[in-house]
């Protein structure tokens, strides 16, 4: 008898922005699956699992599974990665388990979950979805920022692609620059090349509802280089929403 997938988003990190729909999966799932890109997203992710938790039994016995995922571009480790995990995925759905795969945010968007469910059809083995809150839009709630109104145009892309940056900066109203792990000077460096208002508000967000979090607000001219710590776990928000 197969079993029951579920891949639910649990939020940016406060266990209390976590949905009642995905709790009741992690209560209902015998087996929970937290991917591991690396040391900081693995223990974030299995900390909000606890916490929400908590007050319902606890993880108890349920068995955690932690899955690998190398961080490289080298596309065969990746592809290898996908697949030996996809095969852990399946093999415990189609033993009769219900399973949670876990992922920070929201599950749709740049999670680790997209290339997995491609090869778990491959086994007959379909996931359902739950929505999590997604740090695109729990970080500009944090001082109360309105990313939209009416017919303004948002763009949201990883900060390293600078390329889509220059190209976009010019027509949307507010860009959201996420994982922002790389040279962030070089991005608003980007973003003046462009042509871009020197007035132009932005937002920095680093470690949103958790731990060290930080937010700076300043404008493209006033950006200071070399202060700004780089982060996995950060995002700049630019633009006319801020004004």
């Amino acid at each position: 008898m197969t079993g029951k997938l579920y891949c639910i988003g649990v939020g940016p990190g406060d266990p209390e922005l976590i949905t009642v729909k995905a709790l009741k999966a992690l209560e209902q799932s015998r087996v929970i699956f937290i991917p591991s890109p690396g040391p900081t997203s693995k223990k974030l992710a299995l900390q909000i699992v606890e916490n929400a938790l908590k007050e319902r039994g606890g993880i108890g016995s349920k068995l955690v599974v932690e899955l690998h995922f190398p961080m490289t571009r080298d596309q065969e480790a990746l592809k290898r990665a996908w697949r030996e995990n996809a095969q852990k995925i399946a093999q415990s759905v189609l033993k009769g388990e219900t399973c949670c795969y876990v992922v920070l945010g929201d599950p749709l968007l740049y999670s680790t979950f997209g290339h997995i469910h491609t090869i778990l059809r491959e086994y007959g083995v379909e996931a359902e979805f739950i929505p999590g809150v997604s740090s695109i839009t729990a970080c500009p709630a944090k001082v109360g920022l309105i990313l939209a109104e009416e017919r303004d145009t948002i763009v949201i892309t990883p900060a390293e692609n600078l390329d889509v940056i220059k190209k976009c900066a010019s027509i949307a109203k507010t860009m959201i620059l996420i994982k922002g792990s790389v040279n962030l000077d070089s991005v608003i460096d980007t973003i003046k090349q462009a042509g871009v208002s020197e007035n132009t508000r932005v937002l920095y967000v680093r470690r949103c509802t958790i731990e060290g979090e930080k937010y700076v607000q300043t404008t493209i001219s006033n950006w200071e280089k070399g202060v700004i710590e780089e982060d996995y776990f950060s995002m700049l928000v630019v633009g006319g929403a801020l004004d």
